[in-house]
Protein backbone atom coordinates (compact mmCIF):
# COMPACT_ATOMS: atom_id res chain seq x y z
CA UNK A 1 0.00 0.00 0.00
CA UNK A 2 1.05 3.76 -0.57
CA UNK A 3 0.09 6.65 1.13
CA UNK A 4 -0.50 9.72 -0.53
CA UNK A 5 2.09 12.26 0.80
CA UNK A 6 1.28 15.70 0.32
CA UNK A 7 2.70 16.76 -3.08
CA UNK A 8 1.61 20.80 -2.23
CA UNK A 9 4.28 19.91 0.99
CA UNK A 10 6.65 18.00 -0.97
CA UNK A 11 7.21 20.58 -3.73
CA UNK A 12 7.09 23.47 -1.43
CA UNK A 13 9.80 26.26 -2.19
CA UNK A 14 10.44 27.51 1.17
CA UNK A 15 9.46 31.24 1.42
CA UNK A 16 13.03 32.25 2.74
CA UNK A 17 14.60 33.33 5.38
CA UNK A 18 13.71 30.16 7.59
CA UNK A 19 13.26 31.36 11.15
CA UNK A 20 12.58 29.00 14.64
CA UNK A 21 8.79 27.99 15.43
CA UNK A 22 7.13 29.22 18.35
CA UNK A 23 7.69 26.50 20.49
CA UNK A 24 11.32 26.43 19.58
CA UNK A 25 11.30 22.47 18.33
CA UNK A 26 11.79 22.77 15.01
CA UNK A 27 12.51 25.25 11.88
CA UNK A 28 9.59 27.30 10.13
CA UNK A 29 9.89 29.38 7.32
CA UNK A 30 8.24 32.87 7.20
CA UNK A 31 4.31 31.43 6.18
CA UNK A 32 4.91 29.33 9.30
CA UNK A 33 5.52 25.99 6.86
CA UNK A 34 6.98 23.84 9.03
CA UNK A 35 10.77 23.01 7.46
CA UNK A 36 12.39 19.87 8.20
CA UNK A 37 15.87 19.95 8.20
CA UNK A 38 16.94 17.38 6.02
CA UNK A 39 20.09 18.28 4.96
CA UNK A 40 23.25 16.89 2.32
CA UNK A 41 26.94 17.54 3.13
CA UNK A 42 28.50 19.22 0.06
CA UNK A 43 31.33 20.95 1.81
CA UNK A 44 33.82 21.43 -0.89
CA UNK A 45 30.82 22.93 -3.17
CA UNK A 46 32.22 26.25 -3.54
CA UNK A 47 35.66 25.32 -4.35
CA UNK A 48 35.74 21.98 -5.89
CA UNK A 49 32.99 22.25 -8.37
CA UNK A 50 32.43 24.18 -11.45
CA UNK A 51 29.20 25.99 -12.17
CA UNK A 52 27.55 23.67 -14.29
CA UNK A 53 28.58 20.79 -11.76
CA UNK A 54 27.33 22.76 -9.02
CA UNK A 55 23.88 22.85 -10.58
CA UNK A 56 23.93 19.37 -11.33
CA UNK A 57 24.56 18.59 -7.44
CA UNK A 58 21.76 21.30 -7.02
CA UNK A 59 19.17 19.77 -8.92
CA UNK A 60 20.08 16.32 -7.66
CA UNK A 61 19.72 17.41 -4.47
CA UNK A 62 16.32 18.84 -4.66
CA UNK A 63 15.18 16.27 -6.27
CA UNK A 64 16.38 13.56 -3.86
CA UNK A 65 14.17 15.43 -0.82
CA UNK A 66 16.84 17.26 0.47
CA UNK A 67 16.11 20.72 1.96
CA UNK A 68 19.82 22.60 3.39
CA UNK A 69 23.21 21.66 2.20
CA UNK A 70 25.72 21.90 4.78
CA UNK A 71 28.99 23.67 2.57
CA UNK A 72 32.15 25.56 4.04
CA UNK A 73 32.86 28.84 2.71
CA UNK A 74 36.61 28.71 2.62
CA UNK A 75 38.86 25.61 0.94
CA UNK A 76 40.53 23.07 3.20
CA UNK A 77 43.93 25.14 2.72
CA UNK A 78 45.07 28.66 2.34
CA UNK A 79 47.09 28.21 -0.37
CA UNK A 80 43.88 26.53 -2.45
CA UNK A 81 41.79 28.05 -4.99
CA UNK A 82 38.34 27.24 -6.75
CA UNK A 83 38.37 25.54 -10.33
CA UNK A 84 38.28 29.22 -11.42
CA UNK A 85 42.10 29.48 -9.78
CA UNK A 86 40.24 32.10 -7.68
CA UNK A 87 41.92 32.01 -3.44
CA UNK A 88 39.34 33.60 -1.67
CA UNK A 89 41.93 36.54 -0.24
CA UNK A 90 44.22 38.10 -2.19
CA UNK A 91 46.81 38.05 0.22
CA UNK A 92 47.45 34.56 1.56
CA UNK A 93 45.57 33.89 4.67
CA UNK A 94 44.79 37.41 4.84
CA UNK A 95 41.18 36.54 6.09
CA UNK A 96 40.59 40.53 6.23
CA UNK A 97 41.71 40.99 2.06
CA UNK A 98 38.83 39.15 0.46
CA UNK A 99 38.98 38.29 -3.42
CA UNK A 100 35.98 39.37 -5.06
CA UNK A 101 36.62 36.48 -7.56
CA UNK A 102 36.59 33.88 -5.38
CA UNK A 103 33.46 35.23 -3.83
CA UNK A 104 31.48 35.97 -7.01
CA UNK A 105 31.50 32.10 -7.30
CA UNK A 106 29.94 32.30 -3.97
CA UNK A 107 27.16 33.95 -4.57
CA UNK A 108 26.38 32.41 -7.83
CA UNK A 109 25.98 28.88 -6.50
CA UNK A 110 23.82 30.29 -3.12
CA UNK A 111 21.77 32.32 -5.86
CA UNK A 112 21.25 28.69 -8.24
CA UNK A 113 20.52 26.80 -4.81
CA UNK A 114 18.27 29.94 -4.02
CA UNK A 115 16.42 29.04 -7.38
CA UNK A 116 15.30 25.77 -6.65
CA UNK A 117 14.24 26.06 -3.45
CA UNK A 118 17.59 25.06 -0.83
CA UNK A 119 18.76 26.43 2.36
CA UNK A 120 22.25 26.67 3.00
CA UNK A 121 24.03 26.16 5.99
CA UNK A 122 27.67 27.45 5.86
CA UNK A 123 30.87 27.40 7.58
CA UNK A 124 32.17 30.57 7.61
CA UNK A 125 35.80 29.65 8.94
CA UNK A 126 36.46 25.55 9.39
CA UNK A 127 38.59 25.99 12.65
CA UNK A 128 39.82 21.91 12.37
CA UNK A 129 43.25 22.20 14.01
CA UNK A 130 44.54 19.03 12.28
CA UNK A 131 42.97 19.72 8.66
CA UNK A 132 42.50 23.40 7.50
CA UNK A 133 44.31 26.21 8.10
CA UNK A 134 42.46 28.76 9.04
CA UNK A 135 42.47 28.20 12.64
CA UNK A 136 45.95 29.59 12.57
CA UNK A 137 44.72 32.95 10.53
CA UNK A 138 41.29 33.52 12.34
CA UNK A 139 41.50 35.00 15.81
CA UNK A 140 40.00 37.97 17.87
CA UNK A 141 42.13 41.05 16.30
CA UNK A 142 40.61 39.93 12.94
CA UNK A 143 37.31 37.89 13.53
CA UNK A 144 35.03 41.43 13.27
CA UNK A 145 36.04 42.67 10.15
CA UNK A 146 36.18 39.11 8.37
CA UNK A 147 32.75 38.12 10.22
CA UNK A 148 31.31 42.38 9.02
CA UNK A 149 32.39 41.29 5.36
CA UNK A 150 30.26 38.09 5.00
CA UNK A 151 27.21 39.16 7.12
CA UNK A 152 26.95 42.59 4.99
CA UNK A 153 27.95 40.12 1.94
CA UNK A 154 25.23 37.52 2.63
CA UNK A 155 22.45 39.34 4.50
CA UNK A 156 20.63 39.46 1.65
CA UNK A 157 20.68 35.81 0.42
CA UNK A 158 17.52 34.53 2.06
CA UNK A 159 18.27 30.92 1.72
CA UNK A 160 21.40 31.31 3.83
CA UNK A 161 19.86 29.25 6.94
CA UNK A 162 22.73 30.37 9.19
CA UNK A 163 26.44 29.72 9.75
CA UNK A 164 28.27 27.10 11.51
CA UNK A 165 30.87 28.40 13.48
CA UNK A 166 33.71 25.88 14.82
CA UNK A 167 34.07 23.25 12.71
CA UNK A 168 35.02 19.71 13.88
CA UNK A 169 37.38 21.11 16.95
CA UNK A 170 36.36 22.29 20.02
CA UNK A 171 38.69 25.46 19.21
CA UNK A 172 38.86 26.38 22.91
CA UNK A 173 41.77 29.34 21.97
CA UNK A 174 39.22 30.45 19.06
CA UNK A 175 36.00 30.77 21.55
CA UNK A 176 36.77 35.10 21.61
CA UNK A 177 37.16 35.16 17.94
CA UNK A 178 34.00 32.78 17.12
CA UNK A 179 31.71 34.76 19.72
CA UNK A 180 32.79 38.09 17.69
CA UNK A 181 32.08 36.43 14.68
CA UNK A 182 28.80 35.32 15.89
CA UNK A 183 27.17 38.66 17.45
CA UNK A 184 27.92 40.90 14.35
CA UNK A 185 26.24 38.44 12.36
CA UNK A 186 23.11 38.37 14.53
CA UNK A 187 23.49 42.36 14.61
CA UNK A 188 23.70 42.71 10.64
CA UNK A 189 21.51 39.80 9.69
CA UNK A 190 19.87 38.81 12.58
CA UNK A 191 17.56 35.98 10.39
CA UNK A 192 20.50 34.21 9.84
CA UNK A 193 21.19 31.47 12.60
CA UNK A 194 24.23 30.25 14.42
CA UNK A 195 25.30 27.27 15.40
CA UNK A 196 29.09 25.66 16.41
CA UNK A 197 30.48 22.55 15.57
CA UNK A 198 32.86 21.01 18.14
CA UNK A 199 34.56 18.06 18.12
CA UNK A 200 32.16 14.45 18.55
CA UNK A 201 30.32 16.41 21.39
CA UNK A 202 26.90 18.60 21.09
CA UNK A 203 28.37 22.13 20.39
CA UNK A 204 25.96 23.33 23.02
CA UNK A 205 28.47 23.21 25.95
CA UNK A 206 30.29 25.83 24.80
CA UNK A 207 27.60 28.57 23.85
CA UNK A 208 23.83 27.68 24.51
CA UNK A 209 23.13 30.78 26.80
CA UNK A 210 24.50 33.16 24.48
CA UNK A 211 22.28 35.55 23.06
CA UNK A 212 23.55 35.37 19.32
CA UNK A 213 23.80 31.11 19.34
CA UNK A 214 20.29 29.42 17.72
CA UNK A 215 20.91 26.53 17.27
CA UNK A 216 22.14 22.91 18.28
CA UNK A 217 24.16 20.59 16.78
CA UNK A 218 24.88 16.91 17.56
CA UNK A 219 27.91 15.44 15.95
CA UNK A 220 28.20 11.53 16.94
CA UNK A 221 29.50 8.42 15.40
CA UNK A 222 28.26 6.34 18.38
CA UNK A 223 25.08 5.26 18.01
CA UNK A 224 24.68 5.35 22.08
CA UNK A 225 26.47 9.16 22.22
CA UNK A 226 23.83 10.63 19.82
CA UNK A 227 21.01 9.34 21.40
CA UNK A 228 22.31 10.92 24.70
CA UNK A 229 23.31 13.98 22.81
CA UNK A 230 19.91 14.56 21.16
CA UNK A 231 18.15 13.53 24.80
CA UNK A 232 20.35 15.69 26.39
CA UNK A 233 20.03 18.92 23.97
CA UNK A 234 15.99 18.48 23.89
CA UNK A 235 16.26 18.98 28.14
CA UNK A 236 18.30 22.26 28.05
CA UNK A 237 16.56 25.39 28.56
CA UNK A 238 15.95 28.09 27.09
CA UNK A 239 14.69 25.33 24.30
CA UNK A 240 16.54 25.51 21.15
CA UNK A 241 15.97 23.42 18.13
CA UNK A 242 18.65 20.81 18.11
CA UNK A 243 19.73 19.17 14.65
CA UNK A 244 22.06 15.96 13.93
CA UNK A 245 24.81 18.01 11.95
CA UNK A 246 27.34 15.45 11.56
CA UNK A 247 27.82 11.47 11.56
CA UNK A 248 28.71 8.70 9.41
CA UNK A 249 29.29 9.20 5.80
CA UNK A 250 28.32 6.58 3.21
CA UNK A 251 31.01 4.60 1.43
CA UNK A 252 33.44 5.18 4.80
CA UNK A 253 34.90 1.59 5.38
CA UNK A 254 32.43 -0.72 7.41
CA UNK A 255 29.44 1.84 6.93
CA UNK A 256 26.31 0.33 5.79
CA UNK A 257 22.99 1.97 4.43
CA UNK A 258 21.45 0.27 7.54
CA UNK A 259 23.96 2.16 9.35
CA UNK A 260 22.81 5.76 7.81
CA UNK A 261 19.02 5.05 7.98
CA UNK A 262 19.71 4.09 11.66
CA UNK A 263 21.15 7.43 12.41
CA UNK A 264 18.38 9.24 10.42
CA UNK A 265 15.18 8.37 11.44
CA UNK A 266 16.28 7.70 15.40
CA UNK A 267 17.82 11.88 15.56
CA UNK A 268 14.52 12.87 14.04
CA UNK A 269 12.18 10.45 16.21
CA UNK A 270 14.17 12.02 19.46
CA UNK A 271 12.42 15.51 18.45
CA UNK A 272 15.08 17.18 16.62
CA UNK A 273 14.43 19.79 13.93
CA UNK A 274 16.33 17.48 11.26
CA UNK A 275 19.13 15.65 10.36
CA UNK A 276 22.20 15.40 7.85
CA UNK A 277 23.63 12.86 5.59
CA UNK A 278 26.81 12.50 4.21
CA UNK A 279 28.37 10.81 1.45
CA UNK A 280 32.02 10.36 1.28
CA UNK A 281 32.64 10.67 -2.43
CA UNK A 282 30.50 13.62 -2.40
CA UNK A 283 31.79 15.69 0.78
CA UNK A 284 35.13 14.34 -0.94
CA UNK A 285 34.27 15.49 -4.11
CA UNK A 286 36.32 13.22 -5.50
CA UNK A 287 36.11 12.07 -9.62
CA UNK A 288 33.04 9.45 -8.28
CA UNK A 289 30.99 12.23 -6.84
CA UNK A 290 28.88 12.13 -10.24
CA UNK A 291 27.93 8.50 -9.29
CA UNK A 292 27.36 8.43 -5.77
CA UNK A 293 24.84 11.26 -5.74
CA UNK A 294 22.68 7.63 -6.90
CA UNK A 295 23.28 5.87 -4.07
CA UNK A 296 21.11 3.62 -2.08
CA UNK A 297 21.58 5.94 1.11
CA UNK A 298 20.94 9.10 -0.47
CA UNK A 299 17.49 7.18 -2.15
CA UNK A 300 17.02 6.25 1.57
CA UNK A 301 16.85 9.66 2.89
CA UNK A 302 14.01 10.84 -0.03
CA UNK A 303 12.21 7.83 1.55
CA UNK A 304 12.31 9.61 5.02
CA UNK A 305 10.52 12.94 3.13
CA UNK A 306 8.62 11.51 1.36
CA UNK A 307 6.94 9.70 4.63
CA UNK A 308 6.89 12.64 6.79
CA UNK A 309 5.17 14.85 3.67
CA UNK A 310 1.81 12.36 4.36
CA UNK A 311 1.87 13.54 7.90
CA UNK A 312 2.11 16.86 10.47
CA UNK A 313 5.25 16.02 11.75
CA UNK A 314 6.04 19.13 13.98
CA UNK A 315 3.74 18.07 16.08
CA UNK A 316 5.72 14.94 16.99
CA UNK A 317 6.90 14.65 20.36
CA UNK A 318 9.25 12.17 21.50
CA UNK A 319 7.81 9.16 23.43
CA UNK A 320 10.47 9.19 26.12
CA UNK A 321 8.56 7.53 28.80
CA UNK A 322 8.11 4.50 26.34
CA UNK A 323 4.02 5.01 26.61
CA UNK A 324 3.31 4.07 23.02
CA UNK A 325 6.19 1.34 22.10
CA UNK A 326 5.96 0.23 25.76
CA UNK A 327 8.96 -2.77 25.44
CA UNK A 328 11.22 -5.25 22.84
CA UNK A 329 9.82 -8.75 23.69
CA UNK A 330 12.74 -10.12 21.90
CA UNK A 331 15.46 -8.01 23.91
CA UNK A 332 16.48 -5.32 26.16
CA UNK A 333 19.52 -4.16 23.89
CA UNK A 334 17.50 -2.03 21.42
CA UNK A 335 16.66 1.36 21.82
CA UNK A 336 13.42 1.57 20.30
CA UNK A 337 13.18 5.69 19.35
CA UNK A 338 9.42 6.90 18.92
CA UNK A 339 7.56 9.86 18.50
CA UNK A 340 3.49 10.53 18.84
CA UNK A 341 1.39 13.94 19.20
CA UNK A 342 -0.17 15.25 21.62
CA UNK A 343 -3.82 14.38 20.58
CA UNK A 344 -2.31 10.52 19.52
CA UNK A 345 -3.54 10.81 15.61
CA UNK A 346 0.41 10.15 14.81
CA UNK A 347 2.66 8.00 15.94
CA UNK A 348 6.18 6.62 14.62
CA UNK A 349 8.71 4.03 16.11
CA UNK A 350 12.12 2.97 14.34
CA UNK A 351 12.52 -1.06 14.78
CA UNK A 352 16.37 -1.59 14.10
CA UNK A 353 16.04 -5.11 13.82
CA UNK A 354 14.09 -8.71 13.65
CA UNK A 355 11.91 -8.60 16.92
CA UNK A 356 9.02 -7.95 17.96
CA UNK A 357 7.40 -4.95 20.43
CA UNK A 358 4.92 -4.40 23.05
CA UNK A 359 2.24 -1.49 21.71
CA UNK A 360 -0.05 0.27 24.19
CA UNK A 361 -2.98 1.83 21.98
CA UNK A 362 -4.50 3.66 24.85
CA UNK A 363 -2.19 6.35 23.79
CA UNK A 364 -3.44 6.49 20.35
CA UNK A 365 -6.43 7.88 18.77
CA UNK A 366 -9.58 6.18 18.08
CA UNK A 367 -9.82 4.67 14.66
CA UNK A 368 -6.11 5.04 14.40
CA UNK A 369 -4.51 2.63 11.26
CA UNK A 370 -1.14 1.24 11.33
CA UNK A 371 1.13 0.50 8.75
CA UNK A 372 4.49 -0.67 8.22
CA UNK A 373 7.26 1.18 6.04
CA UNK A 374 9.70 -0.23 4.24
CA UNK A 375 12.59 2.52 4.91
CA UNK A 376 14.53 1.08 1.42
CA UNK A 377 11.67 1.66 -1.02
CA UNK A 378 9.17 3.77 0.78
CA UNK A 379 6.33 1.41 0.46
CA UNK A 380 3.71 0.70 3.04
CA UNK A 381 1.88 -2.52 4.99
CA UNK A 382 -1.33 -2.60 6.34
CA UNK A 383 -1.64 -3.77 9.66
CA UNK A 384 -5.11 -3.46 10.07
CA UNK A 385 -7.34 -2.93 12.93
CA UNK A 386 -5.77 -2.62 16.18
CA UNK A 387 -8.29 -0.13 18.18
CA UNK A 388 -9.78 -3.17 20.17
CA UNK A 389 -7.00 -4.17 21.43
CA UNK A 390 -5.30 -2.43 24.82
CA UNK A 391 -1.78 -3.84 24.50
CA UNK A 392 -0.18 -5.87 21.70
CA UNK A 393 2.62 -7.62 20.13
CA UNK A 394 4.08 -6.72 16.54
CA UNK A 395 6.66 -8.45 14.61
CA UNK A 396 8.18 -6.81 11.65
CA UNK A 397 7.68 -8.10 8.39
CA UNK A 398 11.20 -9.82 8.26
CA UNK A 399 13.76 -8.65 5.65
CA UNK A 400 13.29 -5.47 4.20
CA UNK A 401 13.62 -4.84 -0.14
CA UNK A 402 17.31 -4.23 0.57
CA UNK A 403 17.39 -7.45 2.44
CA UNK A 404 17.94 -5.29 5.65
CA UNK A 405 15.84 -6.06 8.97
CA UNK A 406 15.01 -2.41 9.95
CA UNK A 407 11.43 -1.22 9.53
CA UNK A 408 9.08 2.13 10.27
CA UNK A 409 5.79 1.25 12.12
CA UNK A 410 3.76 4.30 11.88
CA UNK A 411 0.25 4.46 13.10
CA UNK A 412 -1.89 7.86 11.39
CA UNK A 413 -5.55 8.82 11.19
Amino acid sequence: MQLEYNKNKSELIPVYPIKISNNRRYLVDQENNPFLFHADTGWKLFWEFTKSEAEVYLNDRKQKGFTVIQVQLLPHRDYQANRNGDNPFLKRGDITDPNPAYFEHVDWVISKAMEIGLGMLIAPAWASNWEQDWHTHLNSENAEIFADFIANRYKNHLNIIGWIHGGDYDALELHDAIRICGRVIKKIAPHQLNTFHGYIKGGWQYFHNESWYDLNMAYAYDYNDMVIQLNEAYELLPVKPVFLGETHYEYNLGITTADIRKYAWTSILLGTAGQTYGNKDIWIATCFWTAAINSPGAANMLNIKNMLDTLDWEKLVPDKTNAVVTKVCDSSDHIIPASCSEDGSIAIAYIPSDIRIAVDTKRLAPDIQAFWFDTTNGTYIEIGDINDLIETELKTPGKNSSGDEDWVLLFKK
